[in-house]
């Protein structure tokens, strides 16, 4: 029994990749995506599966930093800088050349972007320049 499960998801994960490599290479990226983006490079894929006709629901991707930091986040003396606001640019530039890829691709209105984190924070910094878990 279990070598016939194996067979048959051997046999669907084939079949599967297949599926998603033919929606792949039937579309192109329409928009410019920022280079060096991780998390842009992964909504790049995603724009040409949707546009390819993909029925894939829902995508999820990662940012390649991680929000988990208390301390340091901002520069003390400009808190528009540091560790925190260079990551939400990451996430900012590759949503905002997903988005713009959305539309040109015309699949614009079959698409919800949201964001998610796994912890929530505090609003109020603490005496190190982060936030704690909240």
């Amino acid at each position: 029994h279990e070598l016939t499960y194996i067979r048959l998801v051997k046999q669907q994960t084939n079949a599967y990749t297949t599926r998603v490599r033919t929606a792949y290479n039937a579309s192109s990226n329409i928009a410019e995506y920022p280079a060096g983006n991780e998390l842009a490079e992964q909504l790049k894929i995603v724009a040409r599966l949707i546009k390819g006709g993909l029925k894939t629901p829902i995508y999820v991707v990662n940012h390649p930093d991680s929000f988990d930091t208390h301390s340091n986040q901002v520069d003390p003396s400009d808190k528009t800088k540091g560790a925190h606001a260079n990551m939400l640019g990451i996430l900012s530039k590759a949503v905002n050349a997903f988005q713009n890829d959305l539309q040109a691709l015309g699949v614009a209105d079959r698409v919800v972007t949201t964001t998610f984190t796994e912890f929530g924070r505090r609003i109020k910094s603490n005496n190190s320049g982060g936030t704690d878990h909240g």
